[in-house]
C-alpha cells in the first residue's frame, strides 16, 4: 500500500502489482486503495499490470478504479457472501449485476471502452 512497495514489486520482475488494504480493518486509519492508486499508476501504468481490490461493490466502483489507473478491479467479499448465500447461482446473479452496472456507468460517463475511463470522468460517477 505504498509507492515504494509497488516499485519494489515492479523491480523484482513481477508481471503485476496488487494493491489491497486487506478489507480496511487491519489498521483503523489505514489508507484506502484509491488513495494510493493514482500515485502508483503515475509511475507504473503500462509497465506492469496494476490490480486492485477494496470496497469495490458495483460497476460504478469498477469504473472509478479503472479511471484512476487500475488495469483490473477485484471483487472479493461480495462474491464470497453470494457464494455462501446462494451458491453458483447467486454468484452469477451478482456478476451480471456488476456487469450491467458497469455498462450503465460507462454510458453515463460517455466511455465507449474502458480505455476512455480517465480521472476526468470521476466528477460524473
Amino acid at each position: 500500500m505504498t509507492l515504494e512497495d509497488a516499485l519494489a514489486v515492479a523491480d523484482s520482475g513481477a508481471a503485476g502489482v496488487y494493491l489491497s488494504n486487506h478489507g480496511g480493518r487491519v489498521l483503523d486509519s489505514g489508507q484506502g486503495v484509491v488513495e494510493i492508486l493514482p500515485e502508483v499508476a503515475a509511475e507504473l501504468k503500462g509497465k506492469i499490470a496494476i490490480m486492485v481490490d477494496g470496497a469495490i461493490r458495483t460497476g460504478f466502483d469498477v469504473l472509478k478504479v479503472i479511471a484512476l489507473g487500475a488495469d483490473t478491479a477485484h471483487i472479493g467479499r461480495p462474491l464470497l457472501r453470494m457464494s455462501l448465500a446462494g451458491g453458483g447461482e447467486a454468484v452469477s446473479l451478482y456478476y451480471n449485476y456488476v456487469k450491467g452496472d458497469l455498462r450503465r456507468a460507462m454510458i453515463m460517463t460517455g466511455c465507449r471502452t474502458l480505455k476512455d475511463a480517465t480521472p476526468d470522468i470521476l466528477a460524473s460517477v
